[in-house]
């Protein structure tokens, strides 16, 4: 976009496209934390000017920086705006002496597992599934029911304080089920290459799903400490948001103005809140959307018994930042993971908090970081409980019948899913010992660079979803990683009554037709010699990338 266009609207797809573009090389600019999209601000208030926003963790006059340190005031003809955000840290921590009745869940009581009590965070709100389920569930963090991200196995016990024999005893209230972090990446192999823009419920969260157990009594309501009630009356994917920055309706009709059609002119300004267990009730707004983060993984304390990934970096897409009305005050703090992100107009669940910057300079503002719902539902296959859909105290019903876990779509199943989601340390696992042979690194750079492509094609392209189940690609994926768990055994020769080799040539042949320039290319140098490794067992594999440059 040439200069005379600075600052005129673009299509939201087209804002997107500039923005994900930009990320790499703003992302090497040293202190960069986040990029988003959203309303510039001019002295602490939203303009209603979208642009793309770069947080920093501190803000310093041009002059005291470098040139290519300088973050230009437009890319391509879009604005942006520099704001400050320290790096963000994951919000769990110590459990409370009590909270709760005694009696009955709600949204802002506080949650942890027996053997971590100083990980406590916090019941985000309840939902139940899409798919004729009849349990009932609970959304919080990954990190806070499953604090050891290399250890911690599904079905694990979650308590809530105040659910004990006495008032200030945490008792048990459910089980996790599912859990979902983003893989972490090694830093030395972090590709920053543009990649196409997926769609925004692509997982790169930190999220859990917590089964109630039989007899637990809840209720669809965040609650306070001093007991003010807010019902949950549904959830908010922010398609008015979506509707606002894609066209302008002004008369009112409903249709967009003639001429208007997918202009970003303006952006809504949300007013939020959140009952969280540490700083209970804050009022914010909703800064900026689309929030991509390069988050790092904090080095495990001496004697826990975790594996080291502190050299890792882990990709968190799609956050949505809300920022603290006032000044010097945390939106959440340690303790608040897993709180409800809630439109204060209506009452509907934006998203669930996962992280924030509660370190706040003097006369700067506190943010919060948020997975958005519309993403969690996806992944989870659920759908928020609200005071109309369960009005009233709810029982949980007895064990029985249901999938404890419902992918986002059958594609993104085939791709993303096929594993179970305990395997989250067994993956990190294989990629650490791949990276540290000679050979393996150059696959792992190719399987970085090449994988939000991939998962981009298997979800939205049908030809390529379609040849990818049938030609097995979900099994693949899985005994790929299952062959981490027999290193003696090569992989089947045939899947589904095919044989490998032939399900293989087809998937690579579909991802010919219709991937990159970049794919094709690299499919066409390492494709014979993938092959040719995929039929050794696992041990053989590590034993041959260990001695030979392949």
């Amino acid at each position: 976009m040439s200069n005379e266009h600075r600052g005129a609207p673009v299509s939201w797809d087209e804002l997107l496209r500039i923005k994900e573009a930009a990320e790499p090389r703003l992302f090497r600019i040293p202190g960069v934390t986040c990029v988003a999209v959203g309303p510039k601000q001019r002295g602490d208030t939203p303009t209603g000017t979208l642009s793309i926003i770069v947080y920093v963790e501190e803000k310093k006059p041009s002059r005291e920086l470098a040139p290519e340190a300088l973050i230009p005031p437009f890319i391509e003809g879009v604005p942006t705006d520099v704001l400050r955000m320290g790096p963000v840290v994951a919000l769990s921590g110590p459990a409370p002496s009590t909270q709760g009745d005694g009696k009955v869940l709600h949204a802002g009581v506080s949650v942890l597992t027996p053997e971590h009590d100083l990980n406590a965070g916090t019941i985000g709100c309840f939902v139940v599934k899409t798919s004729g389920d009849t349990h009932h569930y609970f959304l919080t963090n990954q990190h806070v029911v499953l604090p050891k991200n290399d250890e911690g196995p599904l079905d694990g016990e979650v308590r809530a304080s105040g659910m004990g024999c006495s008032s200030c005893t945490a008792g048990a209230v459910g089980k996790v089920v599912a859990a979902r972090v983003a893989t972490p990446v090694p830093t030395d192999l972090f590709s920053m290459d543009p990649v196409p823009v997926v769609k925004s419920h692509d997982v790169h969260v930190d999220a859990a799903l917590v089964r109630l157990d039989p007899g637990t009594r809840w209720r669809a309501r965040a609650v306070t400490k001093e007991n003010v009630v807010y019902e949950i009356t549904g959830d908010d994917e922010l398609e008015d948001v979506y509707k606002l920055y894609k066209g302008k309706d002004t008369d009112g009709d409903g249709v967009v103005d003639p001429g208007k059609e997918d202009n970003a002119v303006r952006a809504l300004n949300i007013e939020t809140f959140k009952v969280g267990n540490t700083t209970d009730y804050t009022e914010g707004f909703l800064e900026s959307v689309h929030g991509n983060f390069i988050h790092p993984v904090p080095k495990p304390a001496r004697n826990a018994g975790s594996t080291d990934y502190s050299q890792y970096k882990i990709s968190f897409k799609h956050q949505l930042v809300v920022r603290h009305r006032v000044t010097s005050k945390p939106f959440a703090d340690h303790g608040d993971s897993g709180s409800a992100l809630l439109r204060s107009d209506n009452r509907k669940v934006l998203g669930i908090l996962w992280g924030g910057d509660p370190e706040v300079p003097v006369g700067q503002f506190a943010r919060g970081v948020a997975s958005p719902i519309k993403t969690l539902k996806k992944l989870f296959g659920v759908e928020v409980a609200t005071v109309t859909s369960h009005p009233g105290e709810q029982v949980a019903p007895p064990l029985g019948g249901g999938n404890s876990f419902a992918p986002e779509s059958e594609a993104a199943s085939a791709f993303a899913a096929s594993a179970p989601m305990d395997t989250w340390e067994l993956r990190a696992h294989v990629q650490a010992e791949l990276v540290k042979t000679r050979g393996g690194q150059r696959y792992a750079q190719l399987i970085l660079k090449h994988q939000p492509e991939v998962r981009a094609l298997v979800e939205t392209n049908k030809r390529v979803a379609a040849v990818w189940r049938r030609s097995g690609g979900p099994f693949i994926v899985h005994h790929l990683l299952d062959a981490a768990r027999h290193p003696h055994e090569p992989l089947p020769s045939s899947l589904q009554g095919r044989p490998l080799d032939e399900a293989l040539q087809d998937i690579f042949h579909i991802l010919r037709t219709h991937g990159s320039a970049a794919l094709v290319a690299d499919l066409a140098e390492h494709q014979a010699r993938f092959t040719s490794l995929l039929r050794l067992s696992y041990s053989q594999l590590l034993e041959l990338l260990r001695t030979q440059d392949v």
